[in-house]
């Protein structure tokens, strides 16, 4: 009968179970190493959406306070802007407002009315005068030499006079309301106050 040697089988099947499991311990060290790889990068991947996701969050709420800032800049220009002008034009007015009310108005109101002179035809006027100036006015047209009637206009706020050719159907304005909004009006345009986009 042949003879087994027990401890030489124990050994060989101990043998082998060790060298299975180190097999087996490798499959799964390999196995874990995958799954290790596979979490970092879904990890990596979700990471990086939330950096983007927090970045674009940042970037639009930035965006949103630079344009509420440029907004309110642009709020706060115009409201100094017209600040400035209308203390510019106040001053220019009260000082249009001592001129009519000084001597040197009635040459001035004189000169637009000796302009009417040259108008073709000779052809008595209508003048449209503040009512305050219905005086000057007259003295004015007299001075003038011009034929005219003269009518007061409450329109007319600050000086001047609308001047009514009847038989050409013409009305020139040659008032200083007119010639002051002409002045706003160029101020506005070359002043170097405006704000563009």
């Amino acid at each position: 009968m042949p003879s087994f040697d027990i401890a030489a089988l124990n050994s060989q099947v101990v043998s082998d179970a060790w060298l299975e499991s180190e097999k087996i311990n490798s499959r799964l060290d390999a196995d874990r190493a995958k799954k290790l790889k596979k979490a970092e990068a879904q990890l990596a991947e979700q990471s990086a959406k939330k950096v983007a996701a927090e970045t674009e969050r940042a970037k639009s709420a930035s965006q949103r306070r630079l344009s509420d800032c440029a907004t309110e800049n642009k709020r706060s220009l115009i409201a100094l802007r017209s600040r400035m002008e209308k203390e510019l034009f106040d001053a220019l007015l009260q000082q249009l407002q001592a001129f009519t009310a000084s001597p040197a108005y009635l040459p001035f109101l004189t000169a637009k009315l000796e302009a009417l002179q040259k108008t073709p035809g000779g052809e008595k006027v209508i003048l449209y005068i503040r009512p305050e100036d219905e005086k000057a006015a007259a003295e004015a047209a007299q001075r003038a030499g011009l034929d005219c009637e003269i009518r007061p206009d409450r329109g007319i706020l600050h000086g001047g006079a609308r001047i009514f050719l009847p038989g050409q159907g013409v009305m020139m304005d040659s008032t200083i309301d007119l010639a002051l909004e002409g002045q706003r009006e160029w101020f506005r345009q070359h002043s170097h106050l405006t704000i563009s986009q």
